[in-house]
């Protein structure tokens, strides 16, 4: 269910939040080159690591999920390097993002922390209620658990996502929507599926497994491609991930029938 609801939620969060993003955005959103190149590179690099590891054993075992924690790790300290040298930014940028830090230290510690762990217990309930009722979902559709965390949960636990990238384009900060999309996909195969991995190894079905990545490969390929072309994303470039998504469901559908 763990690896399950990391590759779905990629596919989600590229076929429907950053899809939406592009659809309902009041112009077209521009790609920070730099940016895209560095988290394509790790995302297009974890996705195979990932594989290469399941697909021998059809497990994602313990040491295996550190090296995705540790690929996390260099990606942050490449990002933190390329920002102190001011490659990620323009100029107007890093004022504008200094304006807000100085903003955020107005506020209240105290009020901060008190929403953070609001927050945290809202994913601590939520997380356990939602795994709870895949179980009883995948028992009632008498389907692999996988198979609902790669649609179901996916979808819900992407929902954040979603929300986010919709808002962000809508109000004119596409930019956002785009890098909430690529950190979350790294964040779900090296976070979520390497931090779940050390806790107790991921086992899947072969069938599961080559159909969870070949799905995540084409959609997240053609968002790559998609936003490499003129270091945009467009109306157009939008609806053809929506309706890659959508494919994605109805091959879900014939692959896995509900079993009467």
């Amino acid at each position: 269910m763990a690896l399950g609801n990391a590759i779905g939620s990629v596919i989600c969060d590229d076929g429907i939040a950053l899809a939406l993003a592009g659809i309902v955005s009041v112009g077209v959103i521009t790609i920070q080159p730099r940016v895209l190149k560095i988290s394509a590179t790790f995302l297009i690099l974890l996705q195979l690591v990932t594989f290469f590891f399941v697909i021998g054993n059809n497990t994602l075992n313990r040491w295996q999920g550190g090296v995705l924690v540790s690929i996390l790790a260099v990606y942050i300290a490449v990002l933190y390097h390329q920002h102190k040298r001011g490659k990620l930014h323009s100029e107007m940028e890093l004022m504008e993002l200094d304006r807000e830090i100085e903003k955020e230290k107005k506020k209240s510690l105290k009020i901060l922390s008190f929403v953070f762990l609001i927050g945290l217990g809202g994913i601590i309930i939520s997380s356990e209620l939602i795994v709870t009722s895949a179980v009883h979902i995948a028992g009632w559709m008498a389907i692999p658990q996988s198979v609902v965390a790669l649609t179901i949960i996916a979808l819900g636990t992407s929902l954040p996502e979603i929300a986010t990238s919709v808002i962000a384009a809508r109000k004119g900060e596409g930019q956002i929507a785009v890098g909430n999309i690529l950190g979350a996909d790294i964040l779900n195969i090296s976070w979520v599926a390497g931090v779940s991995a050390i806790a107790n190894p991921l086992v899947l079905e072969r069938r599961e497994i080559l159909f969870m990545f070949p799905s995540m490969f084409i959609i997240v390929g053609a968002m790559l491609i998609m936003l490499r072309m003129g270091y945009s994303l467009t109306r157009k470039k939008g609806i053809a991930l929506l309706s890659l998504y959508i494919l994605y469901v109805i091959s879900f559908l014939l692959i896995f029938p509900r079993n009467n």
